[in-house]
């Protein structure tokens, strides 16, 4: 039997390891030996990591040497002191963990340096987020130090199976062929592999804009914009050349899609597949993806791996699944037999709930309007409103040919995703992810928001959407109707703070100057409700002329709704512009 010597450094000792060039190549010997290594525990991916988040995270290495000094075990590992927490070395950014040891020298290596880490170190747990291998799990619940404290779980993995000629395949269908025209008709296309500094800046910076707006909308948080230290890591890894793979489509010069991969092997794993909102509805992202992948098979890559996970995206791409695992060793048997119990407590309760057809989606949604409509102010109001409401709804139209002297104000701001991230709730009915999710579909169905910030927040915002046929009026409960070469401005908001200086008209004048410079606009639709009267003076004093109203009324609980004789009706509602519907709203 070898005898190993154990050594666990930390801190500034480990970091000096960093520096030390003999055992960074006896580090590399062992990565390339060791049959379960991916690139995630390559030297140049650990360097870039502990450096970018020193010293939040302090590097922690347990190496083992044989009698002859050879390294035959490496666990690359980093520790929050504040937060008492070991982790592996990208912690939830490396998205394969694992040990690097010799062949046949797992289960000793491990046995000792678990047992020198926990005499060392004050933590609860170590998770591996995902083990490369399903044979690894074995190993670990073989490790006596190690007895009755490993958690594991399977998951199944989508992967691609790279082919040749995968774009041109994709291609063969009709409707994609039409998508992909309607592509290159926005301007010069062009695809490629980031390799130098100008590129990666540019392509970077508006790429990762676009990934962090997309979770802040769907997931709640913006990884770049929350972690600091997130694009310096990144930017490292792109600096050591080999191991970072970045492409991206350009549309005139200005990235649209984007893809950020490492590569272990013949092996690519996905980090970040990103793309614009604003070209969305042409899948740029579908696209860059079989462009990419006939790159990848040209340059002798395999398998795209899209790691696991539960997105539509990842299933829709993949052409296979396989299996890893997600393991968690606990520092006592008893701490993991608890959380054994609660797995199980968990997923029971998740399976009868969802025969019932309830999700934890559904339960969000449902619980999200509670917050407000339980107070008493409101349930008072929708009583009020049940008993007796009245409503009008004010229709303003400004044709192109009306003369004007409206000009744009330098201020306002279309489009700006770094503004919309920096929104901030003002009053209790608001929230920022109900915001953000809306601010999202509606980009990417082609509107327009026009924002004016102050001191980098949002003071006010509103909405544009070109080419309007149709809309549905919701505090009326009706439809207007457009004519062709419409546009039409709605969801105007100012925060109580920075109410009463102008804002509303600055982007009211801006908006109609940018809206009839463009040649298939003719005129342009606002609306307000009658007893709002500040917003009504500002549009008048805009120029925007009254052409009718929208009437909503409510008497115990009856309904009715009307219109202006001027207001055209929906076709398929003619005869029923007047009338009479019970609703216990």
């Amino acid at each position: 039997m070898v005898t190993l010597e154990i050594e666990v450094v930390v801190g500034e000792r480990a970091l000096a390891r960093l520096h030390d060039t003999s055992f960074i190549e006896q580090w590399r010997a062992l990565h390339v030996s060791c049959l379960h290594g991916t690139v995630f525990q390559s030297s140049a991916y650990c360097c870039a990591w502990y450096h970018a988040y020193w010293p939040h995270w302090q590097p922690v290495i347990a190496l083992a040497h044989d009698g002859a000094g050879a390294l035959v075990g490496l666990w690359l590992l980093a520790y929050d002191g504040e937060h008492r927490t070991l982790a592996h070395s990208g912690a939830h950014q490396a998205e394969y963990q694992v040990w690097l040891a010799q062949t046949g020298m797992d289960v000793a290596f491990l046995d000792a340096a678990w047992t020198a880490l926990k005499r060392q170190l004050q933590f609860q747990a170590l998770s591996f987020r995902y083990l490369p291998q399903p044979r690894l799990v074995e190993i670990l619940k073989s490790v006596s130090a190690m007895r009755d404290a490993v958690v594991t779980r399977s998951h199944k993995r989508p992967i691609l199976v790279l082919q040749a000629n995968q774009l041109e395949s994709f291609l063969a269908k009709k409707r994609n062929r039409y998508r992909f025209a309607q592509l290159n008709k926005l301007g010069k296309l062009e695809f490629r592999r980031i390799t130098d500094d100008a590129d990666f800046k540019v392509a970077f910076a508006d790429l990762t804009l676009y990934y962090d707006f997309r979770h802040a909308a769907l997931f709640q948080g913006a990884p770049f914009r929350d972690d600091p230290h997130k694009a310096e890591f990144h930017r490292g890894l792109f600096r050591a050349g080999h191991i970072a793979h970045f492409t991206a489509t350009f549309l005139d010069g200005r990235p649209i899609a984007g893809c950020w991969g490492t590569v272990t092997g013949t092996t690519m794993h996905v980090g970040m597949l990103m793309h614009s909102l604003f070209v969305a509805k042409h899948s740029p992202g579908r696209f860059h993806v079989l462009q990419l992948s006939d790159q990848l098979y040209r340059d002798g890559l395999r398998v795209f791996d899209l790691t696991p996970g539960e997105d539509a995206w990842k299933e829709r791409l993949a052409s296979g699944h396989d299996e890893v695992a997600e393991a968690v060793i606990h520092r006592s048997g008893s701490d993991a037999q608890r959380q054994r119990a609660i797995r199980r407590a968990s997923s029971i309760a998740k399976r009868g709930l969802a025969r019932v057809g309830v999700t934890p989606a559904r339960v969000g949604s449902a619980l999200r309007p509670l917050r407000w409509r339980i107070r008493a102010t409101t349930v008072m109001q929708k009583f009020g409103d049940w008993l007796n409401g009245d409503r009008e709804f004010r229709v303003y139209r400004l044709a192109r040919n009306r003369p004007s002297a409206l000009a744009p104000d330098p201020r306002v701001v279309r489009d700006s995703l770094a503004l919309l991230l920096a929104y901030e709730p003002a009053e209790a009915w608001q929230t920022r992810g109900g915001f953000l999710a809306d601010a999202l579909a509606r980009l990417e169905r082609g509107e327009r928001c026009y924002i004016l910030p102050v001191d980098e927040r949002v003071a006010h915002y509103g909405w544009m959407i070109r080419n309007q046929t149709s809309s549905q009026v919701s505090e009326v409960r009706q439809e207007l109707i457009f004519e062709p070469g419409s546009a039409v401005l709605y969801d105007f908001y100012t925060p109580p703070q920075y109410r009463g200086r102008g804002f509303y008209r600055a982007a009211i004048a801006t908006m109609v100057c940018e809206a009839f410079a463009c040649d298939d606009i003719e005129r342009i639709y606002i609306g307000v409700l009658a007893d709002n009267s500040p917003s009504r003076r500002v549009i008048e004093a805009v120029g925007f002329e009254y052409q009718g109203s929208l009437f909503w009324s409510r008497r115990f609980g009856v309904e009715r709704r009307w219109r202006s004789a001027s207001i055209a009706a929906p076709a398929q509602s003619e005869a029923k512009r007047e009338s009479e519907t019970s609703s216990s709203d």
